[in-house]
């Protein structure tokens, strides 16, 4: 082939050349987009604090439940249905029942049982189960035990210990009365429409982005004791009675976030006591 030719053929090529790297370019990246689409992420490490991951474990304490349950629940003559029902809980390394051995004579059941505690201790949590049977309340300390694999047991014998601790004369809440008239108007409307259920009503007062769930049973505000502060210009608490079916009377409290846009106070949410966290200890 002459030399002339072979140049042409070479010079179109090269000329070619740049189409086709941007071509190949698009099916790589565009490759690389199905991947990122379709290939799992990786989640965004999320940092947490000691508290928040030690607060709470659901399951340890829905276990520590139902070994409650199992534990202290028994009929005369069915020993060995106590030990089966414990030893689906407990240790093997324990006695039968967890060291538990029924009285020869009466019953008890489990009529209720709550969590009232929960503290973590390395790979064990020592949860306290309020436990209600038919021959009296108390208070159950069980160690819940989480191995390598996940897997629960009661890995040591629980406690018999007091309730948690009440005081019936806490601090009394200094909170200063609501001297706006037009707020503890909007304030009693919106508790009164929230009882009621009247939902039409209640749209009347409630700020654009408010999220209210109504309760499941109606009842009717009789009185008003108290409007006043929880938070000044946040929240108001408002005291109220109110009187359900079959004559149930009952003095309830709750908690409005409040926003006054426009020149006119409107209600944010509907909330029961909550804890602020600028005062939580």
């Amino acid at each position: 082939m002459p030399i002339s030719h072979r140049r042409l053929r070479l010079n179109g090529a090269l000329a070619r050349a740049p189409r086709w790297l941007v071509l190949a370019g698009v099916v790589i990246f565009g490759a690389a987009g199905v991947r990122a689409t379709f290939a799992p992420r990786v989640p965004t490490p999320v940092l947490r604090s000691r508290a928040t991951t030690a607060a709470t474990d659901f399951a340890a304490e829905a276990f520590a439940q139902a070994f409650a349950r199992a534990y202290l629940s028994w009929s005369p003559g069915t020993s060995d249905q106590h030990d089966a029902a414990v030893a689906r809980f407990a240790s093997s390394q324990l006695d039968a029942g967890a060291g538990l051995r029924p009285p020869q004579t009466g019953a008890q059941t489990v009529d209720w049982t709550a969590v009232a505690g929960d503290s973590p201790r390395g790979t064990t949590r020592v949860v306290s189960v309020l436990v209600g049977t038919t021959n009296g309340d108390l208070t159950l300390a069980v160690p819940v035990q989480r191995d390598v694999r996940g897997l629960l047991s009661v890995a040591t014998y629980p406690a018999l210990i007091g309730p948690p601790p009440a005081d019936p004369q806490p601090p009394e809440l200094d909170e200063a009365e609501v001297e706006d008239d037009a707020l503890a108007a909007v304030a009693r409307r919106v508790v009164t429409n929230y009882l009621a259920r009247s939902a039409q009503n209640l749209a009347a007062d409630l700020a654009p982005d408010a999220v209210v769930v109504m309760p499941a049973e109606a009842l009717h505000a009789t009185r008003f004791h108290d409007i006043t502060w929880a938070r000044p210009r946040r929240d108001v608490a408002v005291v109220v009675g109110a009187r359900g079916a079959g004559g149930l009377q009952m003095t309830l409290r709750y908690e409005l976030a409040v926003v006054h846009p426009a020149g006119r106070w409107l209600v944010r949410a509907v909330e029961i006591n909550p804890i602020h966290p600028e005062v939580m200890p």
